[in-house]
């Protein structure tokens, strides 16, 4: 009797297909130099597939351990007093699938003698990783508490009170998605920095209200955009668990 794979069984095993689609060919160009092949014409293609099918592991590890931390962050309410910062390893979230097919594209290039184009590819690539997005204004860490959500920037923070927030929502699918918000009171936000400064009041009132709801960037402070509007949710109602 067939068993009938479960949707999770299925992604996991699109998880690896992905992969796949670098390690078969890559297998096949390294037995090709083992039986003699010329090394000018194969090494190329082998080191940018060697490169995509390290970008499609990448992947499937980091993939896991973001399904692990939301699972993890579901089980209880967001906790109080704890500030959350982004992990290392998120940041590569993207990175990871635009190496990967920027990688296979680049060695198809190699194949028919052309590896200038693909390193042209894979360039274009690290630059478009490297560029500071014009939509994103992302904290680099977040703490629930009490009388508020503490955004902390580099070298300042703001404590927003929860009256303050409003019309907060997730935007986009669940496995890329962003978080906006709204702030009630964007005249006060002054008064909620600390470090006070004039630079940083300015910069706290143009990322926190600028001309538009300010957008958070997928897993901004670690946190994935639906574990995000929970603890807000759960902030205003008063019904985090402080762990003070």
């Amino acid at each position: 009797m067939t068993t009938i794979p479960q949707p999770a069984d299925k992604k996991r095993w699109r998880q690896v297909r992905f992969a796949l689609v670098a390690f078969v060919p890559l297998a096949v160009v390294l037995l090709a130099l083992a039986a003699g092949a010329s090394p000018r014409r194969l090494v190329p293609t082998a080191v940018l597939l060697a490169v995509a099918a390290g970008a499609g592991a990448i992947f499937i590890v980091r993939a896991r351990a973001q399904k692990r931390r939301i699972q993890r962050f579901r089980r209880s309410p967001v906790p109080q007093g704890v500030r959350f910062s982004k992990p290392w390893w998120l940041y590569l979230n993207g990175a990871d699938v635009l190496v990967h097919y920027g990688a296979l594209v680049a060695a198809l290039f190699a194949v028919v003698q052309l590896p200038g184009v693909g390193v042209g590819i894979l360039s274009v690539v690290a630059v478009v990783m490297l560029f500071p997005s014009f939509y994103f204004s992302a904290p680099r860490g977040l703490t629930f508490e009490q009388a508020g959500l503490r955004v902390h920037y580099r070298d300042f923070e703001v404590l927003v009170p929860w009256d303050a927030i409003r019309n907060y929502e997730q935007i986009g699918p669940d496995q890329f998605a962003a978080m906006r918000f709204e702030i009630a009171h964007p005249e006060c936000i002054g008064d909620w920095v600390s470090a006070d400064a004039p630079r940083h009041r300015a910069r706290g009132a143009k990322w926190l209200a600028g001309a538009a709801a300010p957008f958070w960037a997928p897993w901004t402070a670690g946190l994935d955009a639906a574990t995000l509007v929970r603890g807000i949710r759960e902030g205003i109602e008063g019904r985090s668990d402080r762990l003070n």
